[in-house]
C-alpha cells in the first residue's frame, strides 16, 4: 500500500507540474464529482486535491470542511463516505488532520432541484469544500 501511494504520489506531483496552475486557487468555487452510488475518486481530481494539500500545509492556520453531498435518492451513508476519501487523499498527501472536518450533507444543499434527468442527479453527487482561517 505503502509503495502505490508512493506511485500515485509521484504520478500527481509529476502531472501537477506540467500543468499551468495558477498560483491563487478558489477551492471554495470547486467540486468533485463521483459517479452514482460511488465514492471512488476519478484519477483527474488527484492533482487538484495535491494543491489544496499543498496549500493547507503552507498555511497551518487554514482549516477545510469537506463536504460531501449526494443526489435526491437516500443514500445516508455516501455524503460521509465521499467527504472521507478526500479527506483520505488529503492526508496521504501531508495534510495535518487538525486542518481537515468531513460532514455528509445527505442532499440537503443540491446544486440542481428538482432533479429531472440523470445530469441533473450527477451534478448533485458532490465534494465541495469551505476554506477558513482559524
Amino acid at each position: 500500500m505503502k509503495y502505490i501511494c508512493l506511485i500515485i504520489l509521484s504520478l500527481v506531483l509529476s502531472w501537477s507540474s506540467a500543468q499551468n496552475y495558477s498560483k491563487n486557487i478558489d477551492f471554495s468555487k470547486l467540486n468533485i464529482q463521483f459517479e452514482d452510488a460511488s465514492a471512488e475518486l476519478k484519477p483527474e481530481y488527484l492533482p487538484l486535491i495535491y494543491r489544496l494539500a499543498d496549500s493547507l500545509i503552507k498555511t497551518p492556520d487554514l482549516h477545510v470542511t469537506i463536504r460531501g453531498h449526494v443526489c435526491c435518492v437516500k443514500r445516508n451513508g455516501l455524503a460521509k463516505r465521499r467527504a472521507k476519501v478526500v479527506r483520505d487523499y488529503l492526508l496521504l498527501f501531508g495534510t495535518h488532520k487538525e486542518q481537515i472536518t468531513t460532514v455528509g450533507m445527505k442532499n440537503s444543499m443540491p446544486v440542481v432541484f428538482p432533479e429531472k434527468t440523470k445530469a441533473d442527479e450527477l451534478a448533485n453527487m458532490r465534494v465541495d469544500f469551505v476554506l477558513k482561517r482559524e
